[in-house]
């Protein structure tokens, strides 16, 4: 499935999410969720990360399978206690993107 979208999103500046701070917040709509869950835009990050927490409430099983393999992916993990992250590789590195501290945007379009 291949999905396009074009816009700008209202991004919030040093948002406090529990211990952390986000200095740039952008609202990610979940697909199972009428809300929105903030992700810290990060250019220098190289990954995105999708926290267990979050994991968890869109149905992703993250207990290990009976043969006890090892998952290894950069987006969803079960150790990160941090915030979502929206990263280079894989998001930011597929789209134009800018943004517009004047107006606290964030626009977005395919490349």
């Amino acid at each position: 499935m291949n999905q396009q979208y074009t816009g700008k999103s209202r991004y919030v500046p040093d948002y406090q999410e529990g211990a952390h701070r986000l200095l740039v917040a952008v609202a990610c709509l979940m697909e199972s969720e009428p809300i929105a869950a903030y992700a810290l835009l990060d250019t220098a990050s190289e990954w995105c990360v999708l926290p267990a927490s979050v994991a968890g409430r869109l149905g992703y099983d993250l207990e290990p399978d009976a043969f006890g393999a090892r998952r290894d992916t950069r987006f969803v993990s079960p150790d990160w206690t941090g915030p979502m992250v929206i990263g280079w590789k894989g998001c930011l590195d597929r789209m134009r993107f800018a943004l517009d501290p004047g107006e606290e945007a964030f626009y977005f379009g395919a490349l």
